[in-house]
């Protein structure tokens, strides 16, 4: 979810009907996930309000361009006046998106010399801006400029977490702390624009992600499980984005909610576990003509720690190939690693982002008006 309050009243009332049908692993601590992209959206806006004036100067020069088809056309004269290699045109963005806004800046920058063309040549655009914050300066397309390679870092981020036809659960933290990291590399930059814009930036990736004890631990997980990764990769990340008591503090706590989970899924039963089940979960003296129960249950066949040990510590990283399935490699592995593997299943299905859903959520409201007005008609 977003982080609109209301969600949170909700999120707390599905917790406690959940909780009252035990339905929630390690009692929901994590259950409410935030928003991958609307952090990133909230991150990014912080840091754009450095360069405020000169994007909506471009955006009232793009709205321009794009008001009415006759503009639009003196525009594209422009162009073929001054040669531009590009071959996109300008479209104006939606403000709710910073995405769009970096789209809209991306493009508009290309286009420089177009507008400085349509200046000279177009009365009526020189007009149009003098009634708003004026037509764009040489200044305000270099200070873009400057900062588009940084907010790029932010759109293919966001691209990358808002993806619905694979997995992104397993991305979430390396998104994070990348992009963490990055801002920190921006801090220390000699552009006073750019260390300006990252300094905002750094302030608002604390609230959400600069305290390790906020840190969704399923997310962390996911991570884990991905055997390119593991915890040398978690540790080895969080050592370079948090002072090494914080990231110590996060390794133990990941440890610790590695084996209580592993823990519990062991003892979960045919409902939680499905085909992968611990045997002395399935098994009741009934059905168990040999009474190997107790076996099961002994410390000689307890896998507990063993398979643990064998998937982070015993087994190499795996080498991060092109088009490595994740699912398919514990689909494969399964047998050999049965718990791990039906964690995996539950966490690494966890979406990490709204975007996708928002879109199908906007379909969905259209066709339950149709249906609406559909039986009033068919009523009336």
């Amino acid at each position: 979810m977003d982080n609109a309050s209301s969600n949170d009243v909700g999120i707390r009332h599905l917790k406690r009907w959940l909780l009252s049908q035990n339905g929630l692993v390690l009692n929901g601590e994590h259950l409410h996930t935030r928003c991958c992209a609307h952090i990133l959206n909230l991150i990014v806006k912080d840091g754009l309000t450095i360069v405020n004036e000169s994007i909506m100067r471009i955006r009232s020069a793009v709205r321009y361009v794009r008001r009415t088809p006759s503009r639009f056309q003196r525009f594209k004269k422009c162009i073929d006046r001054e040669t531009i290699t590009f071959k996109g045109y300008v479209g104006l963005d939606c403000e709710t998106r910073w995405n769009a806004t970096y789209t809209m800046l991306n493009s508009a920058v290309k286009h420089m010399k177009t507008f400085i063309e349509l200046e000279f040549t177009d009365q009526q655009y020189v007009i149009e801006m003098s009634k708003e914050k004026g037509v764009p300066t040489l200044k305000d397309w270099e200070e873009v400029g400057s900062i588009l390679p940084f907010l790029k870092i932010f759109h293919d981020a966001t691209v990358r977490v808002s993806g619905s036809s694979y997995l992104t659960s397993n991305l979430y933290m390396l998104e994070v702390f990348s992009v963490g990291q990055k801002i920190a590399k921006m801090c220390r930059s000699e552009d006073a624009s750019l260390k300006s814009m990252a300094l905002k930036m750094r302030a608002k990736y604390n609230k959400y992600w600069g305290d390790p004890d906020s840190l969704n631990m399923f997310l962390l997980i996911a991570m884990v499980l991905d055997p390119r990764r593991k915890m040398k990769l978690v540790d080895w990340m969080a050592r370079r984005i948090y002072c090494t008591a914080k990231a110590e503090s996060l390794t133990t706590k990941i440890q610790s909610y590695l084996k209580s989970i592993y823990e519990e899924y062991s003892g979960g039963g045919v409902s939680r576990l499905g085909n992968y089940g611990n045997v002395a979960g399935v098994l009741n003296e009934a059905e168990d003509p040999y009474e190997l129960c107790d076996f099961y249950e002994s410390d000689e066949c307890n896998t507990s720690v063993t398979e643990l040990q064998k998937y982070l510590i015993n087994e190499n990283v795996e080498e991060d190939r092109p088009y490595f399935d994740l699912l398919e490699w514990w689909k494969i592995n399964s047998s050999r690693l049965p718990i791990l593997a039906s964690i995996a299943r539950d966490v690494l299905a966890i979406p990490i982002s709204i975007v996708a859903s928002e879109s199908k959520y906007t379909c969905v409201v259209i066709l339950l008006c149709l249906v609406i007005m559909f039986n009033g008609y068919v009523t009336n």
